[in-house]
């Protein structure tokens, strides 16, 4: 949007475009404190963890939740309201806390009931009105 009050700062670093170069990466990675804080809390504000299905087949579909979330934050998301969290889902959060610790591969991939569980407390803990 021409008049959104952030415009400037997005032009100024290009952020919607792909980086012509490694340059361009340095200015953006350079970016003003300030200006990035700006836009990191526009960005925050804007989040919302929601469940996509993907058609694996005509009649099988895929849920993941989207965007993708970091690990970390997905043991933090497993913590809240623990008690109330389906045994599949505490299963999964265990597997993530585990590889996180190097006790296993990483399983990133999130199916079913337990993708809304998630989806809904990443919500939670991002502080994103549900």
């Amino acid at each position: 949007m021409p008049e959104h009050e952030l415009r400037s700062l997005v032009d100024k670093y290009a952020l919607c475009t792909p980086a012509p170069s490694q340059e361009w990466v340095r200015v953006v990675n350079s970016m003003i404190p300030s200006d990035a804080l700006r836009i990191t809390h526009f960005l925050h504000g804007q989040l919302k963890f929601q469940v996509v299905r993907s058609p694996v087949s005509r009649t099988l579909f895929a849920t993941q939740v989207s965007p993708y979330p970091i690990p970390s934050d997905v043991v933090d998301a497993c913590e809240i309201r623990r008690s109330s969290a389906s045994a599949e889902f505490q299963r999964r959060c265990q597997e993530v806390a585990d590889a996180l610790q190097g006790k296993g591969r990483l399983n990133d991939q999130w199916f079913g009931d337990v993708t809304v569980e998630l989806a809904s407390r990443l919500n939670e803990l991002y502080g994103v009105p549900q």
